[in-house]
C-alpha cells in the first residue's frame, strides 16, 4: 500500500522511486497535441465525417443536413453561440503532451514519472521511454515515464516464456524490448491487461506493418464493440487490429493475436472457421467488405465505422493524412479491394502450423506461428 504525501522544493532532490503529476485540464496551447476524441459521432445524413490537423486540435466535422432532428440542434447551438450554422457537428480533441507534464527526466534510472489526466499524448520525450499509457476509468488517463526498459521486461518475462522463450540475456531483451516499443502507440506496461495481451498486441502490430506506408491501428474499446458487437473484456487474452495497405489494389488485413493456447479455433466444412472467434471476426470482415460495396446507405455506414477506427489514430500519431485519403477514394469509387484474414497463435497451439485453405466468407485466413524464431529477427534488428 502506497501513502502518498505532498513534498517541498524539487522533488528529484529526495530521489523518489514514483512521482505522481495530475495534468492540467487546460494546459496552454503549446503543451497541446493532437488526439482522438473519446467518442465517435457517426454521421447518419448520408456525407462522412471529415478528419484534419488544425494545430494543435484534431478536428471532426460530422454532417447532419437531411436529419431533421440533429439539424434543428446544430442550428440552436450555432445560435446560442453567435456563429452560423455549418450543418455539421464540429469537435477539436487535444491532448496534454507528456514532454509539458514531466520537462525533466528523473535523475535515478529506476524512477518512474506517473501522470494522470483527463487526456495525455501517447508521445514520449526522447530521453525516455513510455512505459504505459491507457484510459483508467471513464474520463482519466494514465501515462508512466522512465529512463530505463529493463523492469518492463521484467514484466513480459511470463508471457515470452509462454512462445519458448528459455534464454533471454539482458542485451537481448533490451533488443527487443526496443523493437515491440517501436512497433505501437502505447506502453508495454499495463494495469488493465495482461502482460500475454500486451505482448499478443505488440507482434501483431509489427506482424500486420509489412509496408512502409500502412497504416496500422487497434480495434479496442468503442470501436471494438462497434465492429466485432461485443464487449473488449469479453476477450480478456487476445489482440484485434486493422491494416490498410496502400495500392493499387489497397488491400486490408484483418489481425488477431492471443498467447493462450486453449483458444478454441474451429475449422468446418468448405474450410470456414467456425465458433466465437470466427464470429467476431467475420462481422468485422463484412464490414470491411460492405465499405467497398455499391450499396449507397450500408457502404456509407460501413466507412464510417472505418473512418472513426483509422482517421483519428493515424492522425493523432503524427502520419500524414495522404496515407489514407487514398485508400478511402478508393472505396468511394468502389475500386477492387483485397481482403484477408491474420491470426497469429502461440507455438504449442494446435493451429499454429496450420497450412490448409481456411476463410471466413470469401477472405483468406492466414495463420501464423508466435515463437522464438519470430522474435530473433526483431532482437536482431533492435
Amino acid at each position: 500500500n502506497l501513502a502518498p504525501m505532498p513534498i517541498g522544493g524539487d522533488p528529484d532532490t529526495l530521489r523518489p522511486h514514483l512521482t505522481f503529476v495530475a495534468a492540467p485540464s487546460r494546459p496552454s496551447v503549446t503543451a497541446q497535441q493532437p488526439e482522438a476524441p473519446r467518442v465517435a459521432s457517426y454521421s447518419q445524413a448520408g456525407a462522412a465525417t471529415r478528419f484534419e490537423l488544425v494545430m494543435p486540435n484534431l478536428r471532426t466535422r460530422t454532417p447532419v443536413a437531411g436529419v431533421p432532428g440533429a439539424a434543428a440542434v446544430e442550428r440552436l447551438l450555432a445560435a446560442v453561440a453567435g456563429r452560423s450554422s455549418t450543418g455539421s457537428f464540429s469537435s477539436d480533441t487535444t491532448a496534454t503532451s507528456l514532454d509539458s507534464v514531466f520537462p525533466r527526466r528523473p535523475r535515478q534510472p529506476v524512477s518512474w514519472q506517473v501522470a494522470i489526466g483527463l487526456s495525455l499524448g501517447r508521445r514520449s520525450p526522447r530521453d525516455r521511454h513510455l512505459l504505459a499509457h491507457e484510459r483508467i476509468g471513464q474520463g482519466t488517463q494514465l501515462a508512466v515515464l522512465g529512463k530505463d526498459l529493463d523492469p518492463t521486461g521484467r514484466a513480459l518475462v511470463p508471457a515470452l516464456r509462454q512462445l519458448g522463450v528459455r534464454d533471454l540475456r539482458s542485451s537481448q531483451l533490451r533488443a527487443l524490448l526496443l523493437r515491440l516499443e517501436g512497433s505501437a502507440p502505447g506502453g508495454l506496461l499495463s494495469v488493465t491487461r495482461g502482460s500475454d495481451q500486451v505482448l499478443a498486441s505488440r507482434l501483431l502490430f509489427l506482424a500486420l506493418q509489412d509496408e512502409r506506408e500502412s497504416v496500422v491501428a487497434a480495434v479496442a474499446r468503442g470501436d471494438y464493440g462497434a465492429l466485432t458487437g461485443a464487449e473488449p473484456a469479453s476477450d480478456p487474452n487476445g489482440a484485434l487490429a486493422l491494416a490498410v495497405h496502400p495500392g493499387p489494389p489497397w488491400r486490408i488485413s484483418l489481425g488477431y493475436a492471443a498467447l493462450k493456447p486453449t483458444l478454441p479455433v474451429d475449422i468446418g466444412g468448405g474450410g470456414q472457421l467456425a465458433g466465437e472467434l470466427a464470429d467476431r471476426l467475420r462481422r468485422v470482415v463484412e464490414v470491411a467488405q460492405l465499405a467497398g460495396g455499391s450499396s449507397a446507405l450500408g457502404a456509407t455506414i460501413a466507412r464510417e465505422a472505418l473512418g472513426w477506427l483509422l482517421w483519428p489514430s493515424a492522425l493523432s500519431d503524427g502520419l500524414p493524412p495522404s496515407r489514407l485519403e487514398g485508400f478511402f477514394a478508393a472505396l468511394e469509387g468502389q475500386a477492387p479491394l483485397e481482403l484477408e484474414v491474420v491470426i497469429m497463435l502461440p507455438h504449442d497451439h494446435p493451429r499454429a502450423s496450420y497450412t490448409g485453405a481456411a476463410r471466413i466468407g470469401d477472405a483468406r485466413v492466414w495463420f501464423k506461428r508466435m515463437d522464438v524464431r519470430m522474435l530473433e529477427p526483431l532482437v536482431l534488428q533492435g
